[in-house]
């Protein structure tokens, strides 16, 4: 590896090491997974996440040869964590299900039901939507790991346990009305619309 290419690849292992604490693992996993990772490293001396599907496939065809199968699993699992936690998009390409005629049809969960969906948008319009989870250069997206992942309430709840610390819940603040131009009463909301630029 290239001195930019090294320094890159220090960073991403030492941001593999805070994941895995923050995901509360034990110094003996964050051992074998970072192990794991430099393994990869340095069998194609390049950063991991220039590798593709078929580098991958390769690699545990060898380690499979050279090594115990308690060894292949650990790497998997160490490799599979880095990519869950590191490299997860906005969308993964399995969900994205036909693109023509300038039409991108994909499938998504719908977080209130819990229901797989289908959406139809302009090519243009899906884009749009990807972009507004870019983050800006230089930001991090610290709210999808460990305590602060949406689904670790009980874990966030132990460490202010454990820290002594108490939140206060803010009260909410009533919703602001519109008044009618007319009589000058409050007005009641009973739908939304859609901006008419988006498609689908």
């Amino acid at each position: 590896m290239d001195s930019s290419e090294q320094s890159r690849f220090d960073e991403l292992y030492l941001r593999h090491l805070r994941m895995l604490k923050l995901q509360g693992k034990s110094d003996s996993t964050i051992d074998v997974y970072a192990r794991a990772v430099r393994r990869v490293t340095n069998h194609f001396d390049c950063c991991p996440d220039q590798l593709t599907p078929e580098q991958l496939e390769v690699y545990f065809g060898h380690l499979v040869d050279s090594h115990s199968w308690s060894t292949v699993k650990v790497d998997h699992n160490g490799l599979k964590y880095l990519s869950r936690y590191l490299y997860r998009g906005v969308i993964t390409e399995k969900n994205i299900l036909a693109g023509r005629d300038g039409q991108v049809t994909f499938s998504y969960i719908e977080s209130k039901t819990g229901q797989k969906c289908y959406r139809t948008l302009k090519g243009e319009d899906f884009l749009w939507q990807i972009l507004q989870h870019v983050l800006p250069r230089g930001f991090r997206r610290a709210r999808d790991y460990g305590f602060l992942h949406g689904n670790a309430k009980r874990l966030l709840k132990l460490v202010q346990l454990v820290l002594r610390v108490m939140i206060k819940t803010n009260p909410l603040r009533p919703r602001p009305f519109f008044k009618c131009p007319h009589c000058k009463a409050a007005m009641e909301i009973t739908a939304f619309r859609r901006p008419a630029w988006l498609s689908g």
